[in-house]
This record gives structure tokens, sequence and C-alpha cells, in this order.
């Protein structure tokens, strides 16, 4: 999910007022899955406008490196 501006901070988050304070009006949000089960999301947060639909790719890459470290915490997490 991409967000361009404060009103989708407001929209997507209940701590939109802190989020704003530090100067965030964007977000891109991408789910990390593994085996066709979502273990995460990468959240990304900038300045209005920051995020486009040319980032997904990169961000992709990024969600699949975050992979195996999340996959290490939900496993602590069932034990």
């Amino acid at each position: 999910w991409i967000g361009g501006d404060a009103d989708a901070i407001r929209w997507a988050f209940y701590d939109w007022e802190l989020i704003l304070s530090l100067g965030c009006e964007s977000c891109l949000n991408m789910p990390v899955r593994w085996r066709g089960e979502t273990v995460g999301t990468l959240n990304l947060l900038h300045a209005a406008g920051h995020y486009t639909p040319a980032d997904l790719p990169g961000v992709r890459l990024l969600a699949h490196l975050a992979l195996p470290a999340l996959l290490l915490i939900a496993r602590a997490g069932a034990d």
C-alpha cells in the first residue's frame, strides 16, 4: 500500500498525530510473505509524495531480505 499524503496517514494509522509530528506524510507498506502466509510487513515513512509505484520492486527486494529475520522472530515467539 502506498499512501502519498497526510490524509492517507490519518486514514491508515491510529497514531497518525505522532507520525505527522515527525514530518512523515507518506508511507509504503509491503507485506513480507513466506509460503503463502504474511509473516510481517516492511513499513517505510517519508515526506509527502515520496513513494511511487516505481519504488515497489526495490522495496519488494528489501522485504525478501528481511524474511529470514522475521522467520526467526516468529519461531522464537512460538516457543
